[in-house]
């Protein structure tokens, strides 16, 4: 199983990024624009999520994600 924060953010062209945890560590506000449901990801317009050496695609991350503290991680984030 794959921890949230080492999932790889790749943009829409393909240029991959870095992990989800930086995202939330030091830009939360990159997120903004993220619909998260039951502590997990499932819509971000203009960025994918997929493991490390996966390509990543409208289907990805394609493996079992441990989402435990993703929301609370984000919510502490932005200060709220």
């Amino acid at each position: 199983m794959t921890s949230w924060r080492d999932l790889v953010v790749s943009d829409a062209d393909g240029n991959t990024g870095d992990t989800l945890g930086f995202f939330v560590d030091s830009a939360p506000a990159n997120l903004d624009d993220a619909t998260i449901q039951n502590g997990r990801i499932v819509e971000w317009p203009g960025f994918f999520l997929s493991i490390e050496g996966e390509e990543s695609d409208w289907d990805t991350p394609r493996g079992d994600i441990d989402w435990a503290g993703f929301e609370d991680a984000l919510t502490e984030a932005r200060g709220e």
